[in-house]
């Protein structure tokens, strides 16, 4: 897993969308809506959402780990998404997302009643299986 993280990072560091997209497998989830990876970030960047740039904050925090419904252990960033409610996120942890969100997304996550933003997994076997945002 630390391997792909570090991969995963040094592609996001240098904004290698393509490079990107080649580290993710066939169930791979970048969007809910579909889409290959690299299409789906290439758009989020034409709107101003900067997914490598959120990619790399918040595979920057340690992650959360749990069981991934298999019986085998997934790694998750940020520790927000861990969280079943928005009013359960510990103040730390809101505080290590300021370096991508602001007063603003905090309001929608309290409306919506949970973290929405991008979160992304990686398989203990080193498989990247999620980077997404939404609901």
């Amino acid at each position: 897993m630390a391997e792909r993280r570090e991969a995963i990072l040094t592609a996001a560091l240098a904004c290698d969308i393509d490079g990107l997209a080649a580290l993710t497998g066939p169930s791979f989830t970048a969007s809910f809506g579909g889409g290959a990876p690299a299409e789906v970030w290439a758009s989020d960047e034409e709107f101003g959402y900067e997914p490598t740039r959120a990619l790399v904050e918040i595979l920057r925090l340690p992650p959360t780990s749990g069981d991934d419904g298999s019986g085998g252990v997934v790694y998750r960033w940020p520790p927000a998404f861990n969280y079943e409610t928005w009013e359960d996120v510990s103040e730390a942890d809101r505080e290590a997302l300021r370096v991508i969100y602001d007063d603003d997304d905090f309001e929608m996550f309290a409306q919506f009643g949970g973290y929405i933003g991008y979160r992304a997994s990686i398989a203990e076997d080193g498989t990247w299986t999620v980077f997404v945002a939404g609901d």
